[in-house]
């Protein structure tokens, strides 16, 4: 460790010794190694109690990141930024898939309520049909009925002309 070259006095009570030792401990103070320079430039006022600029915590430098181990300052607030817009994206990204979902839901609700509806329709279809078949079965039983009905009165007609026919015959005789 050097020294400057200057002119001794002793003061009174005082060894040449102690001054000595005085002088190394006053040099190292002085010769301390300063901080990182600070991204505000070389004139920025540092905080005597700092040690580095991406220190955390009551040591912190005034310009440090937040982040351990990131450069200070310009650099520090250009990656601050770049994760926020990260974020935002990532946020933006998440609520299109979710409105995405949403759409989705609905559109199968929808669908699933116009196959319900088609449903419906072909049950009311197949029970019109069914009313139908069960019209026109009634109707062939009454046809059938009344013809029925129409052979029995002829075959009592026929009857009753061979009764009388038979009754003339035996007139005659």
């Amino acid at each position: 460790m050097r020294f400057e070259a200057r002119a001794f006095v002793p003061l009174r009570g005082t060894s040449h010794f102690s001054l000595l030792v005085q002088r190394k401990v006053t040099k190292r103070k002085h010769a301390r190694p300063r901080a990182l320079r600070c991204a505000q430039g070389p004139r920025h006022q540092r905080n005597s109690r700092t040690r580095h600029p991406a220190a955390t915590g009551n040591d912190a430098h005034p310009c440090a990141s937040p982040l351990r181990g990131l450069p200070a300052g310009g650099a520090a607030a250009d990656e601050g930024a770049k994760r926020e817009q990260q974020q935002q994206q990532q946020q933006q990204q998440q609520q299109q898939q979710q409105q995405q979902q949403q759409q989705q839901q609905q559109q199968q609700q929808q669908q699933q309520q116009q196959q319900q509806q088609q449903q419906q329709q072909q049950q009311q279809q197949q029970q019109q049909q069914q009313q139908q078949q069960q019209q026109q079965q009634q109707q062939q039983q009454q046809q059938q009925q009344q013809q029925q009905q129409q052979q029995q009165q002829q075959q009592q007609q026929q009857q009753q002309q061979q009764q009388q026919q038979q009754q003339q015959q035996q007139q005659q005789f």
